[in-house]
């Protein structure tokens, strides 16, 4: 039989007022601040505060948690300025609208601190180093003292330390105000310490490279790659650094030099940092390295001990990283396409170069889930290199639909492919799956190339090794080698070949393998019947074994090379020893 509400409209917020309220401002002290323990749903009016009346009295009001112009703590003294509301119900009084006035800070003995925001929590709130004892406190967003500014990590704020009943008394930074830059660098001593991100790093070849020398590492990337940007000093040694930094609202960057590191011999881009500016200096001091920046990917392109990367932390149209070998940690590192790696992160020239690789366990399967269906389609634009600082690591295959028709398109990229080394090319019918990205993006994987055999004509002929007529990647050319020529026969320019196109395993460059003649020139099978029929002398009864056979005349071959003897059809010519 209990009474139930049914029915229930909301009304616009106003409709229904229980308190009458006086618009006079009114300036008190809290007596009796909040009691932290109450629930939720304890509407008792805990604190109590001290005013002034018109009739210069001094009179006590009380308040409730929905009092507060915020939700920050209120301290005994605390000066506050508030409105006076009366309930229509039972004409009960009370302080509403209370706010904490900059002038209690002034009068109180209340120790307030200085610290930088090192951590943040997007729900709850973050961490603040203090500058006067590196002590490392929490703060909870509630705590801040207005709504209309940001807080970002590496801004300064003003708070008081208190302890925190819920977490052991552990101390927590509460009643928090943001603090202006210009502010903080007087009532620190002219120094301002914040936190930024590297956004390009310092390159004056101080850093050490895979554990070695700077001297011996740049030494040994000139040797092998001549004038290559990648080991060009003499560019490097005039360009500081440049740290982004957010502070008061404000997106700003100041540069660097190594020479103010102080826990590290060189930072990368993406590295987040701890720095000191003063009023009288354009460079960040006493740099402190806080978080390395470790970037995840997998070797999408391999060339004679340098490609490019695919970063693990992006998609769609994504920058490569490009890298040399003598950038891996350790000696002789073996690295395949699709290898996933670790490195660091530089911007030399503009172009991103890996720095400091490590070579790590596949995690691929971390990122992607794999529909169970198998699809056709066809390749639009491949994975490929196009020079030696420009290169296309995620290529595109369109999918075809049961009846023929064109469908949608998906990326890919080297992780898709299931034989790596095999070159796929524009219009390429294929085979693969889809898989489900942690962003719900969608890619094409398990790529299969539906025939690898190739078809082409020899162009040259150089000794051991010639070209074949087949565009690829870069080149119009592809490679082929004379160990890889099928049943022992002999190319010449203008044969026709079938061959697999794969990438080379030590040079990572195309090239051509299995090769078949297709035009193989042998006589007609009823001229070859004819001559086993003739070929035989009756005394002797020797056959006449065909050696070679005779070349035609539009390849321009000189035929036998030994003096030929007029004879009787069906009788052998001895040969002299």
């Amino acid at each position: 039989n209990k009474e139930v509400a049914s029915n229930i409209i909301i009304l616009p917020k106003g409709t229904v007022e229980f308190d009458d309220m006086d618009k006079t401002p009114y300036i008190g002290r809290i007596l009796q601040p909040l009691q932290n323990k109450l629930k939720k749903s304890d509407n008792t009016l805990t604190g109590r505060l001290l005013y002034d009346t018109t009739d210069k009295k001094m009179s006590e009001l009380p308040f409730g948690e929905r009092d507060r112009c915020g939700l920050y703590t209120l301290l005994e003294n605390d000066i506050v300025q508030f409105v006076i509301a009366k309930d229509k119900r039972d004409g009960m009084m009370r302080a509403t609208q209370i706010s904490l006035l900059d002038q209690s800070f002034l009068k109180s003995k209340e120790q307030r601190q200085m610290g930088i925001v090192t951590k943040l929590d997007n729900i709850t709130g973050g961490q603040i180093k203090c500058l006067s004892s590196d002590q490392i406190v929490s703060f909870r967003f509630s705590e801040v003292m207005k709504d209309n500014f940001e807080i970002t990590e590496g801004g300064a704020l003003e708070f008081t330390l208190a302890s925190n009943s819920n977490n052991g008394d552990m101390p927590q930074a509460i009643r928090i105000k943001l603090v202006s830059k210009d502010n903080l660098l007087n009532m620190n001593g002219h120094e301002l310490r914040l936190m930024g991100i590297v956004e390009r790093d310092a390159n004056d070849g101080r850093s050490e490279r895979n554990g070695r020398s700077n001297d011996t590492s740049e030494t040994k990337q000139q040797q092998t790659n001549g004038t290559d940007s990648l080991s060009s000093s003499n560019n490097r040694q005039q360009e500081p650094g440049l740290i982004r930094y957010i502070y008061d609202g404000t997106e700003s960057t100041i540069q660097y030099s190594s020479a103010n590191l102080s826990n590290t011999s060189a930072l990368y881009c993406g590295d987040k940092v701890e720095f000191s500016i003063t009023s009288n200096s354009k460079l960040a001091l006493n740099i402190t390295l806080i978080e390395r920046n470790r970037i995840h990917g997998w070797i999408a392109i391999l060339r004679e001990g340098k490609g490019f990367i695919e970063q693990s932390n992006t998609m769609g149209s994504i920058e490569p990283v490009a890298f040399s070998m003598n950038a891996f940690t350790g000696d002789n590192v073996q690295v395949e396409l699709g290898d996933e790696v670790e490195f660091s992160l530089r911007k030399i020239s503009g172009r991103l170069i890996a720095e400091n690789i490590l070579k790590v366990s596949s995690t691929i399967n971390n990122f992607y889930s794999v529909l169970p269906t198998v699809h056709r389609g066809r390749v639009v634009s491949p994975v490929r290199m196009i020079s030696n600082d420009e290169c296309e690591i995620l290529g595109r295959i369109q999918k075809i639909t049961d009846d023929g028709m064109p469908g949608e398109c998906y990326t890919y990229s080297i992780t898709g492919i299931k034989n790596k080394r095999v070159i796929l090319l524009p219009n390429d019918s294929v085979t693969f799956s889809v898989a489900i990205g942690l962003d719900y993006s969608r890619r094409a994987v398990n790529i299969v190339l539906e025939n690898e055999l190739r078809k082409g004509k020899v162009d040259t002929v150089k000794g051991q090794f010639g070209f074949i007529d087949f565009a690829c990647e870069e080149n119009k050319k592809i490679f082929f080698h004379n160990s890889e020529i099928e049943a022992g026969f002999e190319l010449r320019a203008g044969d026709e070949v079938e061959f697999y196109a794969q990438y080379n395993s030590k040079s990572g460059k195309p090239c051509a393998s299995k090769l078949r003649r297709v035009n193989n020139l042998q006589r007609p099978d009823r001229l070859i019947t004819k001559l086993k029929s003739m070929n035989f002398d009756e005394n002797t009864r020797q056959k006449l074994v065909i050696v070679r056979q005779p070349r035609n005349a539009d390849e321009k071959s000189k035929g036998f090379t030994s003096v030929r003897v007029e004879r009787a059809p069906g009788v052998l010519i001895k040969t002299q020893n």
